[in-house]
């Protein structure tokens, strides 16, 4: 049906106007989406715009799936920051213009933007932090992992299936979950 309505929209070449609860709906079907919460308009872009840079954290757990980790800017250099939290430090992120040192920030990494690896290595990612594998589960393109990182921090990691892929891990594994500083965007608390 969602193809059906791109097609008719193509052929009268006129504007749609959508409203729906569903976020892959709305990407498939949507040039433009607005957010809106409480009847305000949050954010308006291209459905890539909005899932890959949610300017606050609503907009960010509406548009998908998202793992957040709290702290504080520490360092500055060029376009990356450095931040530490109560249990972790020197995680590296992109930096947006308005965040400055010792600002509180949430740092958001979708989860199909992260790596699983068996060894500390950074492997070419900039950040490594230790997780423990609480379920996994295959669905057949691909692993869904539900992770615990350290005092009930709970995270999702999702790996493609396939030739050239890494292996499949299982509940109760210790891994280490790794990802790039572009990966993840800062939002300011």
């Amino acid at each position: 049906m969602q193809e059906e309505l791109r097609q008719i929209q193509k052929q009268v070449g006129s504007t749609f106007v959508c409203v729906t609860h569903h976020q892959e709906e709305a990407m498939r079907l949507s040039d433009r989406l607005a957010i809106m919460q409480k009847g305000r308009i949050l954010q308006v872009g291209t459905p890539q715009e909005i899932y890959e840079h949610p300017i606050c954290t609503f907009v960010a757990q509406f548009m998908g799936e998202s793992n957040h980790l709290m702290g504080r800017i520490t360092d500055i250099q060029r376009e990356q920051c450095r931040m530490e939290g109560s249990h972790f430090q020197n995680i590296l992120a992109g930096c947006p213009p308005e965040v400055s040192i010792a600002d509180n920030v949430t740092i958001i990494i979708r989860p199909e933007r992260l790596h699983l690896s068996l060894q500390a290595d950074q492997n070419g990612f900039d950040n490594c932090l230790p997780a423990m594998i609480q379920k996994a589960t295959f669905n057949g393109k691909e692993m869904l992992y539900h992770l615990d990182l350290f005092h009930g921090i709970e995270w999702m990691a999702r790996t493609p299936l396939g030739p050239g892929q890494p292996p499949i891990l299982h509940s109760g594994q210790s891994v280490f979950v790794q990802w790039h500083a572009s990966a993840g965007f800062l939002l300011t608390v």
